[in-house]
């Protein structure tokens, strides 16, 4: 017996081990993560069932949700169907069994709600009938004007040079020709990464081909601008790439590693009262004062807002404030706003961002303006100041 304890935990270990080197799964796992949070934060509830095991796993998915877990939160709205015996069994007696799940479905489910449905085999009928009427009930894309695509790995130490170039590039040329197809515009986030280490400058004028940039992050960004110019036989009505600089702000925190140096130095500070900053390794830069173009999130919604009324604009363009602030600046804007001495702890760059890191980056934002933007972008005090007393010191993860 102690020799099959053993061999159960060790093959446990093992498939966990394979669960959190498989890229692709981690990306899916956080995309259903996000898809929670977008749910209750947009007021809508979690649907769960299942069978036996699975039904437990629902009950107790539930409770953390209306409950607490990790920390303290508002209580969300969670409902479990296989909790209801005398709902299940007068379905089961007047319906069937493999109805008890689906009926409940369609009295309960609104259009934004979460359903989810767990099944260990993956095709317990009953479970599999609800799935289908939660999927009759997601809102048909009829009469699409406009799509904004920001989604992406953004990850700039990703390998896997095929999944960017499957989630990054391909989905995005889906979307490029079915906004091509309905006459609709077309908003995605290109990225400053495609101009790698800004020997080129920062501007959205010169010949994208020239660009080299310093990950597969930025590749996956750049060939599909390269394929908008080169290769592109349809085009959406407008079409708008954004080359967003350093983007901060509220709702950042499902993009974990990759969230702003600002949301992770507001936690930095609550944890222990210091902000770390990455040692300089460019004698052209003390240490801190490597120089990126912050942008409030804020005033990229702005943006894309008067991009959506005015429909004659296309085109690829810069999105920063047009002036680059050191990692010293954001650490005192911090402290500033939150009324806090400065504390700054620096420390060594990792071998892997090593070879890969921008020192400076500024985006040239004559383009925009020339095509009439005029709206002013936030400050980085006005920006780091809103984000850290309205949002990030609420304690909410969820805002």
């Amino acid at each position: 017996m102690e020799g099959i304890v053993k061999q159960r935990i060790l093959d446990s270990i093992e498939l966990k081990e394979k669960l959190v080197n498989n890229e692709e799964l981690i990306s899916v796992i956080n995309g259903l993560s996000s898809c929670l949070g977008a749910t209750l934060k947009q007021g809508g509830k979690v649907v769960l069932c299942g069978n036996g095991g699975s039904a437990s796993d629902a009950l107790h998915f539930a409770s953390e949700i209306v409950g607490r877990f990790q920390f303290d939160h508002i209580p969300w709205p969670a409902l479990v169907l296989n909790a209801d015996m005398a709902t299940m069994t007068a379905i089961a007696n007047d319906f069937g069994y493999d109805n008890v799940f689906a009926r409940q479905a369609k009295a309960h489910l609104k259009s934004n709600d979460l359903f989810i449905g767990i099944s260990t085999s993956g095709d317990s009928e009953n479970v599999v009938r609800a799935i289908e009427v939660a999927k009759d009930m997601l809102p048909k894309l009829e009469n699409v004007t406009h799509i904004i695509h920001l989604g992406a790995c953004s990850s700039t130490t990703e390998r896997d040079f095929d999944y960017l170039i499957h989630n990054n590039f391909e989905f995005t040329k889906t979307l490029w020709n079915y906004c091509s197809e309905k006459r609709a515009s077309f908003i995605y986030a290109s990225s400053a990464a495609t101009y790698g280490d800004g020997s080129m400058e920062f501007d959205d004028r010169i010949d994208i081909d020239k660009l080299r940039p310093l990950n597969a992050y930025g590749y996956s960004k750049q060939i599909f601008d390269q394929w908008v110019k080169h290769h592109a036989d349809v085009f959406p009505v407008q079409h708008v790439g954004l080359k967003f600089f350093n983007v901060y702000g509220p709702d950042e925190y499902f993009k974990e590693s990759m969230a702003s140096m600002v949301y992770h130095g507001y936690n930095q500070i609550m944890a222990d009262g210091q902000i770390r900053l990455f040692k300089s390794c460019n004698p052209k830069y003390k240490d801190g004062e490597q120089l990126r173009d912050f942008v409030y999130v804020k005033d990229v919604c702005s943006l894309i807002m008067w991009l959506i009324n005015n429909p004659g604009v296309s085109g690829l363009f810069n999105v920063g404030t047009g002036k680059a602030q050191s990692f010293n600046e954001l650490a005192k804007a911090f402290f500033n706003a939150l009324d806090l001495a400065l504390n700054i702890h620096y420390i060594d760059m990792t071998e892997e961002v090593k070879g890969k890191y921008q020192y400076y980056t500024q985006a040239k934002m004559d383009s925009l303006r020339e095509v009439g933007y005029a709206i002013k972008f936030s400050t980085l005090e006005e920006g780091v100041s809103d984000y850290v007393q309205n949002y990030l010191s609420r304690n909410y993860e969820i805002y």
